[in-house]
């Protein structure tokens, strides 16, 4: 799970979700823009939580794993 910063409507949930479709190896996105937090199923053998973070990052929602969360 991340917690990503600078959501505010479900606009920002569809922005996360297109810019996670891009990555490898991501087969299912969960965005809770009340919680500020996104939850990823992904394949480990083709990106892992700092790949997927990083892309939520790049799309303008600076994001980091949640402790205890990839």
């Amino acid at each position: 799970m991340l917690d990503a910063e600078n959501m505010t409507c479900p606009a920002c949930g569809i922005t996360i979700r297109k810019a996670l479709e891009k990555v490898p190896g991501v087969a299912d996105v969960k965005v809770d823009t009340r919680a500020e937090a996104v939850t990823v199923t992904f394949e480990s053998s083709q990106t892992d939580a700092a790949g997927i973070a990083r892309a939520v990052t790049e799309a303008g929602f600076p994001a980091k794993v949640r402790a205890g969360g990839e």
